[in-house]
């Protein structure tokens, strides 16, 4: 990653530090090198090494030290993956996620790299999917993590909600076409139940404990070997 900055000093050295911040306030990496300016003015572009950010968004802070006196300027960098959905924010929770498309032994090797190939590999796995080739978008990622995105807003207890069972139910199968809830069903649990008509199925979904974490009275298996849990 290339980094352009101007900065006013005393001509001579100075210590010029980058430091890479995560959301959560984790430092992700930091360098601290001693330059020297000829001017009171410097115009620098410089090579910071790229690292794995969790997240699609980090802060960089800048802080030049000379002599007694030193300033800071703050930088908030956001990630876009080229050639990826906009959904995507944290390419390693991502890849966890295809976990209910991927075969078990495709998803290790994805987990399993590391840096440059990891990214690679997602990215692999995704064009081989992708059901318009040589346009920009990529329909099916996008849904995918379109309904990833409203899982963890509608169906997340304890867990993520794309972890749980109606999560897995609604990324893999969409919307049902047809949705009964009933609240005080004679055992006094709670039971939804979502039907698809295109793929003639039937999910049942029980709140065992009342706390709203609904499970599937009859397991599904996906064809993939990835349960949801």
């Amino acid at each position: 990653m290339r980094i352009y900055y101007e900065a006013r000093v005393h001509p001579g050295d100075y210590t010029l530090i980058i430091t890479a911040i995560s959301v959560d306030e984790d430092t992700l990496k930091e360098t601290k090198d001693v330059r020297t300016a000829t001017l009171s003015l410097v115009k620098e572009a410089i090579e910071f090494e790229r690292f794995d950010a969790p997240k699609n968004k980090f802060k960089l802070y800048f802080t030049i030290e000379q002599a007694e006196a030193s300033s800071q300027a703050e930088l908030l960098v956001e990630v876009r993956w080229q050639g990826m959905t906009a959904h995507l924010a944290d390419l390693g929770e991502a890849i966890e996620q295809i976990r209910y498309i991927a075969i078990g032994k495709d998803l290790r090797k994805i987990q399993r790299a590391k840096g440059e190939k990891r990214e690679e590999l997602f990215k692999e796995f995704w064009e081989s999917r992708d059901p318009s080739p040589g346009t920009p978008q990529n329909e099916l990622m996008d849904e995918y993590y379109k309904r990833v995105q409203y899982s963890n807003e509608k169906f997340g207890t304890f867990r993520d909600g794309w972890r749980t069972a109606m999560g897995m139910i609604f990324i893999l199968f969409s919307p049902p076409d047809d949705m009964e809830v009933n609240l005080f069903a004679r055992d006094g649990r709670s039971y939804q139940t979502w039907r698809y008509y295109a793929i003639n199925r039937t999910f049942v979904f029980v709140d065992y404990d009342g706390f709203g974490d609904y499970e599937l009275l009859e397991p599904y298996h996906s064809p993939y070997g990835s349960s949801y849990r």
